[in-house]
């Protein structure tokens, strides 16, 4: 199995995910398991944004009043029906979506960190627990070719291949699934630049739109805000700027006059929409 993948030091390059590959055979049972790390800024197009694409569609579909998401299914379903094909068949054929419906988070391997990562550019498991490493990937000799990259023609390119044994961190934590009585609200992914649906009881509007300047925060005092808004003592607001509705799906950025907002006001939050002064929401996004 042939994997290639940035090299984002928290993400598939971290020592937990080197560390994996080394019992990919045992998990997954490959004969072997290569994973190979393009350099900073290298490989990118479509794929890069593959994820963030689709959750942006469902985020357009939510606020156009298109689409009610609210578990995993609800999401596997819309991207199921509306987001297979692509405008662009040169770029991507399709999409293919697939639903787990349990996943075990219970995680009991934890690994110590791999000297000189950054450097390495290539890991191919061995056995268990044991990584042969390389500065680069070679796939133009006919031994690498043929997976024996000890004998590989262009070690003076490369570099020598190294075995590193990987070692496991001892007591870790177990990490639990998240439960849905978890106290999880959607008033927790609130950050700078996040775009929030306010309820309103205004007739003939379905939300407002606010672009937040902050997380929540709770006041230590009494606040009003350039609206006129009053705020008490101890509650729990989100700061930042409205958006004036300029069409059905169309808005723009009211700057330099501030809104002080309530959490319990809040209906929606995505941070996969740009928040510019302009916003078009009936735009066609499809790739």
């Amino acid at each position: 199995m042939h994997e290639y993948t940035d090299g984002c030091q928290c993400q598939y390059k971290s020592r937990h995910c080197m560390g994996d590959v080394s019992n990919g055979q045992q998990d997954f049972g490959y004969d072997r398991l290569i994973r190979n790390y393009f350099e900073t800024s290298h490989a990118k197009g479509p794929q890069d944004a593959a994820g963030g694409y689709v959750k942006r569609q469902a985020d357009l579909a939510i606020l156009r009043r298109k689409a009610t998401i609210q578990t995993a299914h609800d999401f596997y379903k819309f991207a199921n029906e509306n987001l297979q094909e692509t405008r662009d068949s040169s770029v991507c054929l399709r999409r293919v979506f697939r639903f787990i419906d349990n996943i075990d988070r219970n995680r009991d391997r934890y690994f110590k960190s791999i000297p000189q990562n950054r450097n390495i550019h290539q890991i191919i498991s061995e056995r268990e627990g044991l990584l042969s490493v390389r500065n680069l990937s070679c796939y133009s000799c006919d031994s690498c070719l043929l997976n024996m990259a000890h004998s590989c023609q262009h070690t003076e390119l490369v570099g020598l291949v190294k075995n590193i044994q990987t070692e496991k961190e001892r007591g870790c934590a177990i990490v639990e699934d998240i439960s849905p009585d978890d106290d999880f609200e959607v008033v927790d992914m609130i950050r700078k630049g996040s775009l929030v649906a306010l309820y309103t009881d205004d007739e003939g509007e379905d939300f407002y739109l606010m672009k937040a300047g902050s997380c929540q925060e709770k006041l230590k005092s009494s606040e009003t805000d350039d609206w006129q808004g009053q705020y008490p003592e101890g509650t729990t607001v989100i700061r930042g700027l409205y958006y004036r509705k300029t069409g059905p799906l169309s808005y723009s950025l009211i700057k330099r006059k501030n809104v002080i907002v309530s959490v319990k006001s809040v209906l929606y939050v995505t941070n996969d929409i740009l928040t510019d002064s302009v916003i078009d929401l009936s735009l066609e996004t499809k790739k």
